[in-house]
């Protein structure tokens, strides 16, 4: 069905793609008044336009995304991108909590640039031009299209910007970049699109399953499970390199897999832009409760770290000596219960 529907796509009309009850991609390939991107007024004559049903507001739908492109050849990188950000906003929203910032009316504007150097780009930026009374922009910029061609990497670049674009802000860092959540952003998403038994590789810019489950084992897993058994190093986190990034990016992997209802809670608490505060953050967040459900990956068996404090009563554990946030346990189980 979905490859019935993409095809209306060519048509000059505007087509619909419905991807679920809540997302659908307008594209339209009759070239019109063209958009100007707001950083240096290149002109995009094609659009598509990815709109949501945001829970708990109404059913009607809201515009979410605008995609741009600057020649029809890269109309289906510009339908590809807009899948893609759709499922992103689904598991951000229904995962996290969260949605677009709301200064920027809750839309990322999407800007697939034939010229630049190759890579990607996520700002917030002001118009320079009365053409849209010098709007505000949340833009993702993707340079180069000719060496945009291999789908793991192209998913990788996407969902990185769109951290960047959706997530709270946590930065500092020297090197490899200013900003860390557009790597705690791929991966992240990278790991709930390669977990999704529903998802199409036309949702993850032709990125197949096995490719996906290759780069989170690749990259996902071993910062997941230095957290899990180890706890965060604060002294690393308070560092402003890779190190400090990763174990930063690590935590919040962590969180979203052992304590995946608290991951919103969590970001929000943090209280600070900087790794430090994050780790604050996941502590208050975790001990607002009083009772966990705990299921331990099998590569994290034995000694773990949780990041709860004060005396509980711990069952497919037993609980150690461990100095610093949190507590250490041996876990024998596979599954843990926890109550004060």
């Amino acid at each position: 069905l979905c490859s019935l529907i993409a095809g209306c796509v060519w048509a000059q009309a505007p087509a619909e793609i419905a991807l679920s009850d809540r997302l659908s991609l307008h594209t339209s390939l009759a070239v019109g008044a063209p958009a100007f991107c707001p950083k240096y007024g290149w002109e995009y004559p094609y659009t598509a336009k990815g709109y949501v049903i945001r829970p708990g507001r109404d059913n009607d739908k809201h515009l979410a995304f605008r995609l741009h492109a600057q020649s029809r050849k890269y109309a289906r990188l510009m339908e590809s991108a807009g899948r893609m950000l759709l499922r992103l906003w689904d598991f951000t929203n229904s995962k996290i909590g969260i949605d677009h910032p709301a200064q920027y009316g809750r839309i990322v504007d999407v800007y697939l640039a034939e010229g630049g150097k190759p890579g990607g780009e996520q700002g917030f930026f002001v118009s320079k031009s009365s053409r849209d009374n010098y709007h505000r922009y949340n833009a993702i910029y993707i340079y180069h299209l000719q060496d945009f061609t291999y789908p793991a990497e192209m998913a990788r670049e996407v969902a990185h910007e769109y951290g960047h674009a959706v997530l709270p802000p946590v930065g500092g860092f020297q090197n490899p970049e200013d900003w860390g959540n557009g790597y705690l952003g791929e991966n992240l998403f990278l790991k709930w699109m390669a977990a999704d038994k529903a998802l199409a590789k036309e949702d993850a810019m032709g990125a197949t399953k096995a490719e996906l489950d290759a780069w989170v084992r690749k990259n996902v897993t071993p910062l997941e499970r230095s957290i899990w058994r180890f706890g965060p190093q604060t002294r690393l986190l308070a560092g402003k390199g890779q190190r400090a990034l990763d174990e930063y990016v690590g935590l919040f992997l962590y969180v979203a897999q052992a304590f995946p209802d608290q991951l919103g809670r969590c970001m929000l608490l943090a209280g600070g832009q900087d790794a430090t505060s994050a780790l604050n953050g996941v502590m208050e967040g975790i001990n607002e409760r009083s009772a966990w459900v705990i299921e331990v990956p099998a590569y994290a068996r034995g000694d773990i770290w949780l990041p709860i404090r004060g005396k509980v009563d711990i069952q497919g554990a037993k609980r150690t000596t461990w100095k610093g946030e949190g507590m250490k346990v041996t876990a024998y189980r596979s599954r843990i219960e926890i109550r004060r």
